[in-house]
Parts: structure tokens; C-alpha cells; sequence
């Protein structure tokens, strides 16, 4: 049955893994035993085919190969312990070896000859690449539990703070929290987290800093303005770039007003309807639950100081990109529905008294809920490699129907005849990765381009075809 979706390239290939027999004793299989224990879901090795049609060649001696496999999946760290067995397809032996996923508090799954470091590897589609520095850490940070906002600033004090902000802060907890009404404001601020040893932490400091950037030039957010003529081309004119500065309250305050501001402007350009007067693009709440999101939830460890948030402002989408990626077990098909632990509770906890914003996993809901109320497609998330990507649409739904850009419009043409990935990207002249990134993944998730093999997503022949009642 594998081996003939395979064929049929109806096998989502990011989980299999197809080696002819004389390449498993040229090669180590380390990498692939690494990058299958660390994916979700493990994965499998199929032993004795080759060629693009997969034509069963043949095993040499299976149980030679077997012990090789066993062999060295004892040399990782965990252990691996794969499943093999053994078949014949066409009169040849093949052997398909199941890899299942290593417990999450043991991960980075890696070579020991080689160390946690140099040995841990990762499966991008069906890629193999070395685990960088910082993706052994995001397990480390996981599974034991570090808490990066709860790291002292050494060089600030308690005069860091600025007074009135930190009064406010003060007067609401202990509102909030009877219990704490009659505690000092210091113990207050040392059990919230906010003090540590007596210094403001990251968390006090990105809260309640007369000026964060003193101390962290770089925990800003970089607002990118790029012209209208996108369309059809890879590559956008940026016309414009603001620095955000302050705290974590400030920088969302500017941050709003900014892409209010750049998004009507390029809507008016493009659209040219000014006879109903200045119109949001997006809903306010949205946009203030997902940046909220990013500066609260972004990675504030020494491997992405020097990171801004950054936000990119185009005349039909916008992009909202924060430093760290995915908080510990949580997947995307999680977000906004499960309870899990968060990368920054004590700066969520601020935020929660400060702000009134609640920290349980309400604010991509909630933006989810106003962008439908408003007419739009939702938004689109991306985990890329310590990158937490959301991406969203202005096109809205109307009276008249879906209002869509040229290049969509252009792309449900096209698409009434069932359309690769590469065809799509050759016609409109994109990369590959660009087109399935800012179209086709949003489209097909909106509803609005259908997959001609809906179950294996990830086929080599899957196509796109245009829903029925679209305009093109």
C-alpha cells in the first residue's frame, strides 16, 4: 500500500524517506534517523527502490542491512529503536523502516559521535539540514522551563522605571489581587517577576522602562511601507521605514496607528474609492490582539536580541514577523485552542493588569472572529525556522462578492484548469516557496482555490483549481 502511493505520488513525502541499498553502506544514516526522531510523527526509511517510478531493485542481504540500521540507531541519544520489516514487491527484497518520534523532553534527538550540537538535524519538506544553535535551544528552553523575562538587566535599577507607569501597574494589581494589597511595591514586583535580586528584569523593563531601547537597542519594532506595484512581480519598492520605540504599551499604541495610517493610504491608491471617506482595512482589534501577540510572545533570549519584530506593509496584505517561532510542543494547528505553557508568563501576567488583556489564549480567536465580522479571509501563520510569521488580506467580502486584487483575480483565471505549484509560479513569474507562501497557502485556506488531492496536501502532483462561483 506505501509503496504504491508512492508510486502514485499520493505520499505526503515529508515523512518517508527512499534510499537504495548500496547507498545505506556509502552513507551514514544518522541525519535521517535524526531528522525523522525530531519531526512530529517520526517517519519511514524504504530500503531496496530507486528511480523516479520507485522500481523495486533489491536488498543484498536484508538482515546485514537491518543490523546496520539497528546499529546505528543505537548510537543516537535518545536511542532509536526502529521498527524494520521485511517484504518482496516485483521478486525484490524491500525493507521499510519505521522511525518513530522521540518524547519531546529528550529532543533534540542527535548523533552521539558527532554531539548535540553538530549532530541534531531537521526535516524542512523533504530537505535534511543541520539543526542550528539556536533550534537546540528552543527544546532546551522547552523542556526545562526557562524563563527568559525573568532575566535581571544589570546594568538598570529601580529608577529605570518610569514611576507614573509603575504606580498604575501597582494600584490595578493589588485591585485585582486583594491578597496583595498590604505587601511592598518591591515584593510586590519580586514575586510578579518584574524584579529580580533587586533588578529590573526584562520583563519590568519592556513594561515599565522610562526608554527599553537603553538597554536593548534592538527590542524595537521595524515597520517596512512597500509601494503598490507588487503585483505581478517578486520584488516590492520599499518607500518607507519606522523605527517603534518605547514599552511593550507604547510600541503597540504607535504600531496601530502606523498601519492604519500606511494601510489606508495604499488602499486609496489602489482602489481609488474616496467618495465614502477614510475606511479601516483591517479591524483595530485584530491588529492589536496579533501585535500584542508578537511582543509578548516573541523570544526575548540572548539569541534574538538583536532581533526587531518586524511588520511589512503592503496595499492588499500585511505581514507581522517576531523572533522565535513556536512555543514548546505547540503546533500551528494549535494556537488559540489549546492550554499550554508560554515562553514569557510573568511579562503575559503584566500585560494582563496593565492592559486588561487576558493571557489565555483568547487573542488569536478573538482576531480570528474580527477579521470574519469584517468580511476578510483569516490569518495566515507561519512557524519558519525561529520565525512566527501572520499574515493578512485586505480583500474583503461584500454585497457584490469577494473583492480581490489583480494578481488574485489573474490566479482564478489561470487556475480554471486544475494548476501545479511550479506552473503557477513560472506563469506569474515568482519563486516557488513565494507563490505557495503569499497566495496559494492563504487562497486554498480561505476556501477560495480547491486541492485536486485534498488528502495528501503535499503531493508532487497536487494542483489548485478555482472554487465554482469565483470570478476570473
Amino acid at each position: 500500500m506505501l509503496v504504491t502511493q508512492l508510486r502514485e505520488d499520493t505520499l505526503d513525502m515529508n515523512r518517508v524517506e527512499v534510499i537504495e541499498a548500496s547507498r545505506a553502506l556509502e552513507s551514514p544514516l544518522y541525519p535521517v534517523l535524526s531528522s525523522f526522531a525530531n519531526r512530529r510523527g517520526g517517519g519511514i526509511i524504504l530500503f531496496g527502490l530507486q528511480g523516479p517510478k520507485c522500481s523495486a531493485s533489491g536488498i543484498y542481504d536484508v538482515d546485514d542491512l537491518q543490523q546496520l540500521v539497528l546499529l546505528q540507531g543505537r548510537q543516537m541519544s535518545p536511542e532509536v529503536h526502529p521498527l524494520c520489516t521485511r517484504t518482496r514487491i516485483d521478486r525484490h527484497d524491500v525493507l521499510c523502516v519505521e522511525i518513530p518520534e522521540c518524547p519531546f523532553d529528550k529532543k533534540p534527538c542527535h548523533y552521539l559521535g558527532a554531539g548535540r550540537v553538530h549532530g541534531s538535524y531537521i526535516r524542512l519538506n523533504t530537505d535534511i539540514e543541520p539543526m542550528t544553535e539556536y533550534e537546540i535551544y528552543r527544546y532546551e528552553e522547552a523542556s526545562c522551563s526557562l524563563q527568559e523575562d525573568l532575566t535581571a538587566v544589570m546594568r538598570a535599577g529601580f529608577e529605570s522605571f518610569h514611576p507614573n507607569v509603575l504606580n498604575q501597574y501597582l494600584r490595578s494589581i493589588r485591585t485585582a489581587r486583594p491578597n496583595l494589597q498590604h505587601m511592598l511595591d518591591q515584593e510586590i514586583l519580586t514575586m510578579q517577576g518584574l524584579l529580580q535580586d533587586g533588578r529590573p528584569t526584562i520583563g519590568g523593563i519592556m513594561m515599565f522602562g522610562i526608554y527599553p531601547q537603553a538597554y536593548f537597542p534592538h527590542l524595537f519594532i521595524s515597520a517596512l511601507i512597500y509601494d503598490t506595484g507588487c503585483e505581478g512581480s517578486e520584488i516590492c519598492t520599499l518607500v518607507d521605514r519606522k523605527k517603534i520605540e518605547g514599552t511593550i504599551p507604547q510600541m503597540l499604541s504607535d504600531s496601530i496607528n502606523l498601519i492604519r495610517t500606511c494601510t489606508r493610504m495604499l488602499a486609496d491608491r489602489t482602489v481609488r474609492e474616496t467618495t465614502a471617506g477614510p475606511e479601516d482595512v483591517y479591524p483595530s482589534l485584530a491588529i492589536r490582539e496579533l501585535l500584542l501577540n508578537a511582543l509578548v510572545h516573541r523570544d526575548y533570549s540572548i539569541h534574538t536580541l538583536h532581533r526587531p519584530i518586524e511588520i511589512h506593509i503592503y496595499s492588499d496584505h500585511l505581514i507581522i514577523e517576531s523572533p522565535g517561532g513556536m512555543f514548546g510542543r505547540m503546533d500551528i494547528e494549535d494556537l488559540g485552542k489549546r492550554d499550554q505553557r508560554i515562553r514569557n508568563p510573568h511579562l503575559a501576567g503584566a500585560v494582563e493588569v496593565l492592559m486588561h488583556s487576558s493571557n489565555s489564549f483568547c487573542g488569536i480567536p478573538s482576531s480570528r472572529k474580527a477579521l470574519k465580522a469584517a468580511g476578510l479571509p483569516e490569518p495566515v501563520f507561519q512557524d519558519i525556522r525561529g520565525r512566527f510569521l501572520v499574515s493578512l488580506y485586505a480583500a474583503r467580502m461584500g454585497k457584490e462578492g469577494r473583492s480581490i486584487s489583480q494578481t488574485e483575480e489573474r490566479l482564478f483565471q489561470y487556475c480554471r484548469t486544475p494548476r501545479s505549484r511550479d506552473e503557477i509560479a513560472r506563469e506569474f513569474g515568482y519563486t516557488k516557496a513565494y507563490v505557495i507562501s503569499e497566495y496559494i497557502n492563504p487562497l486554498v485556506h480561505a476556501g477560495l482555490l480547491q486541492l485536486t488531492l485534498p488528502e495528501v496536501p503535499k503531493s508532487k502532483r497536487q494542483q489548485y483549481v478555482t472554487r465554482a462561483g469565483l470570478p476570473g
